[in-house]
């Protein structure tokens, strides 16, 4: 039953993730998300068949039916994503538990799927956010609201387990003060070092992670990127191999978004606290 639940989730966030390349392709477009998929080259519109996550880029071996046109590579790799987010929040909220599990036991499909569903759907959008800031180096207002949205709606999921006050406060706190922080490193640099949308999302991580969790985030963010700016700049010297990195240098833009959903990541998927990060520098 195991391999049959992991199987259900990552499908399920498979398809979730074929649903969120639309979104990110179309925003911004005024291409309505209601309009049945199709190919951006010949227009030819795309059958059922067509449209099987991950499965049919692989059948169709990356190229369009109608046209030949190669397909991009992002819609078998968020489809992917998508299904191992989904996974991983699985794991990560009901361990070796089976679909059967959460069905049979008393009271658990009342109050755990909500919560579920609720995860699933804030990795979902920080998913977006990413892919869509590494396309466009912008954060859609309507993506990070309803991220804060939904983390904000989240601390009344933390009540109603059984978390009491505290906690909920306490994200609460985390979210106003890491919005305040980024704000005023946007304000300083007059938005050279950072985005006004890093802000607003690094206000929605704290509500999502707590204090604890997401300064963890904040700091792998912030790690993370230093190190994938310091090798950009060192396969430059490559450029030969690498010809997109020609033009790189200390003050080429690079979008912190990603970095910042990179480190909320792992800081919920491995339970990474700040203190665990501080202990470290205490050896």
């Amino acid at each position: 039953m195991y391999a049959l639940t992991f199987f259900f989730v990552f499908a399920l966030g498979a398809v979730i993730g074929s649903f969120l390349n639309v979104v990110i392709l179309r925003t911004g477009t005024g291409l309505g998300l209601l309009r049945g998929s199709f190919c951006f080259t010949c227009r030819a519109v795309l059958r059922f068949y067509e449209l099987v996550p991950i499965f049919s880029f692989l059948a169709l071996r990356g190229r369009c039916r109608s046209c030949r046109a190669k397909i991009h590579f992002q819609y078998p790799l968020v489809e992917t994503l998508a299904g191992l987010l989904f996974l991983g929040v699985w794991l990560r909220e009901m361990g070796g538990a089976t679909l059967f599990d959460l069905f049979l036991q008393a009271g658990a499909y009342e109050r755990i799927l909500p919560h579920l569903v609720l995860l699933w759907t804030i990795v979902s959008i920080l998913l977006a956010i990413a892919v869509y800031d590494i396309r466009h180096k912008i954060i859609p207002n309507a993506f990070v609201y309803t991220f804060i949205a939904l983390s904000f709606l989240s601390l009344f999921g933390l009540w109603a387990l059984g978390f009491g006050l505290w906690i909920p406060l306490e994200h609460l706190i985390a979210g106003v003060t890491f919005f305040i922080l980024f704000a005023a490193l946007w304000f300083v640099s007059r938005g050279t070092w950072m985005g006004l949308g890093d802000a607003k999302l690094a206000a929605g991580i704290g509500l999502f992670l707590g204090i604890s969790s997401g300064g963890a985030a904040l700091v792998l963010s912030f790690w993370s990127g230093a190190l994938l700016s310091v090798a950009l700049l060192f396969l430059k010297r490559f450029h030969t191999l690498f010809g997109g990195l020609k033009n790189l240098t200390i003050k080429s833009e690079i979008p912190f978004a990603p970095f910042l959903i990179f480190g909320t990541f792992l800081a919920y998927f491995l339970q990474i606290s700040f203190w665990d990060i501080a202990s470290i520098f205490a050896l």
